[in-house]
């Protein structure tokens, strides 16, 4: 109940303010947030990393084609994501021991997850894009917004904002940057670890592509003169994909 408050009260307003309104293609109001044991098996025992949720894209499909969109028989049809159990007996890996863990650990998925879901919805049904899915390194930098903007939003704490030592390691920015933000922190560091072979617009799924282009989106953000959310808001309807999509909604900035 208290993981669903935190989606209802924090992350869902969040999310939607910065990125916009998912669609309701099921016409129920709802976002489901699915617990299951096939999220926790995705994680392997003694893993250093951890799955902690995913959102499948194939649930915004009908299961009988429309003229407007295609089939996929396997659809949930409806706007869903998908989440861990507790695992107190350790079936799968040392992670989600307890509630408590659980809690903590999974409020930056939702966040996480979300933006994937509002991107690909709008994709398909609002923007109608020719390309119904936003291009891998985009998508995923966006998502690592939508924690960062957690981090902000809970550190009561707002971008270009010169925050100090004192001021980071105070209890609540601390425990902000230990939930939300060191995850980033971590991926933009394996980026500036191997510049010469990482770039924000790799087309893959890599922890440093992943990190470079957190970065990029932050500074180009940090250098547009408009509030953040407008480019957010463009860059998730915009009917181009990746590194156009880009270009177009920062045009200007940077040289870009």
């Amino acid at each position: 109940l208290s993981i669903a408050t935190t989606f209802d009260t924090l992350v869902f307003p969040l999310d939607t303010a910065a990125f916009g309104a998912p669609f309701d293609m099921d016409g129920n109001g709802r976002v489901i947030l699915f617990f299951t044991t096939a999220v926790n098996a995705l994680t392997p025992r003694n893993s250093g990393g951890i799955i902690g949720g995913f959102f499948f894209s194939r649930d915004l499909f009908p299961q009988v084609a429309t003229p407007q969109v295609a089939a996929c028989p396997t659809s949930n049809e409806g706007e869903m994501f998908y989440l861990p159990v507790v695992d107190a007996a350790q079936q799968f890996n040392q992670y989600f021991r307890s509630k408590d863990t659980l809690e903590t650990d999974i409020i930056a998925t939702l966040a996480h997850e979300f933006q994937h879901l509002i991107n690909a919805s709008r994709r398909i049904y609002v923007t109608v894009a020719e390309v119904d899915f936003e291009a891998v390194w985009l998508n995923e930098g966006m998502s690592h917004i939508a924690e960062e903007l957690l981090y902000y939003r809970v550190a009561r704490y707002a971008p270009k904002q010169d925050i100090g030592y004192s001021a980071a390691v105070a209890s609540q920015s601390l425990n902000a940057i230990n939930s939300y933000q060191v995850e980033n922190l971590g991926r933009y560091s394996d980026y500036l670890a191997a510049t010469d072979v990482n770039s924000p617009y790799q087309l893959n799924d890599s922890l440093a592509t992943r990190g470079a282009t957190w970065n990029l989106l932050r500074w180009a953000l940090d250098q547009s003169p408009n509030p953040p959310n407008s480019y957010l808001k463009a860059l998730v309807d915009n009917d181009k994909w990746g590194q156009p999509n880009f270009n177009q909604v920062f045009a200007g900035v940077g040289g870009v």
